[in-house]
């Protein structure tokens, strides 16, 4: 009995954390700063400089001093921003690291792509916890191991976004990144995030000028149970952010069943056409909470 209470406080201690308030993060190749004030502009409720993907192997060390450089320079900034390094388990990613705890201004996250243990956190907490940093962790879930070991890795306190990789994760598995051939693997990585209070962010969209598909695509990952896209193009925030805002017809019709609910004693009511129960409710009592992070433009 005493191992199970122990067991239900430490498990209070460990969700409390909240998920990241973005809809959107934009990523920013870390050779490209000069473009900041265009990524700023886009309207991102987020923008991560990328030190990983978007920079070549020749150019790492160019790109980290580039970044530390810009931490030098901006002592504060009018946006949610991360980093993301390389893979922890790589020299890169440990150049990285070590580089950016030595900066004065450490950014607010720290993106780690292919955590495919909870270890793989706890090592980059540990240290963080060295320095005394607040940093939160966004992990990003782009390996077999990783989706396997889900669950595990977002129940880290520091841990409040996860980002579901598809391109690497197909690539591993040898299929095409299409949503058909993912949608089993995004829907596992969302089961196994409930209840972990972490921001899910679906993959970004790689077709630039497809705006359709892009629409699509976004829309499909809000009805999965995402809450956020990330995006590698400036145009493409607009698209992401109205898809994942609600809108005012729905706050409305939010607010109107809640007091019809609350109105009947919390039973079972029928509103325009459709059975209300609580589950429904509390949907619609999400939904809400999530508009006062982000009101409608």
């Amino acid at each position: 009995m005493h191992f199970e209470i122990i067991e239900l406080f430490l498990g209070v201690l460990m969700y409390n954390k909240t998920p990241l308030p973005v809809r959107s993060i934009l990523f920013l190749p870390a050779t490209k700063l000069d473009k900041w004030h265009h990524a700023v502009e886009s309207g991102a409720d987020s923008i991560c400089i990328d030190l990983e993907d978007s920079v070549g192997l020749d150019k790492k060390d160019y790109a980290r001093k580039k970044v530390i450089s810009f931490f030098k320079k901006h002592k504060s900034f009018p946006i949610t921003l991360s980093v993301r390094i390389n893979p922890i388990n790589t020299f890169a990613g440990l150049k990285d690291f070590k580089a950016l705890l030595e900066t004065d201004t450490i950014p607010g996250a720290l993106m780690i792509p292919k955590v495919c243990y909870s270890r793989d956190i706890q090592i980059i907490n540990d240290v963080l916890d060295e320095h005394k940093s607040q940093c939160t962790i966004i992990a990003i879930i782009e390996t077999v191991e990783g989706l396997r070991n889900t669950s595990q890795i977002l129940e880290h306190p520091r841990c409040r976004g996860a980002i579901f990789g598809g391109i690497d994760l197909a690539q591993q598995i040898g299929c095409k990144p299409s949503w058909n051939t993912l949608v089993t693997h995004r829907s596992n990585f969302v089961r196994d995030a409930v209840g972990k209070n972490v921001t899910l962010i679906d993959t970004p969209h790689f077709a630039l000028d497809d705006k359709e598909g892009l629409a699509e695509e976004t829309r499909l990952a809000l009805e999965l149970g995402f809450n956020a896209k990330a995006a590698i193009h400036p145009n493409h925030i607009s698209i992401i952010q109205n898809i994942f805002t609600p809108s005012k017809d729905e706050i409305k019709e939010a607010k109107q069943m809640i007091r019809e609910f609350n109105k009947y004693g919390g039973q079972v009511i029928q509103f325009k056409g459709k059975v209300i129960e609580k589950p429904v409710i509390e949907s619609a009592k999400q939904m809400l909470a999530y508009v006062k992070e982000f009101p409608k433009d």
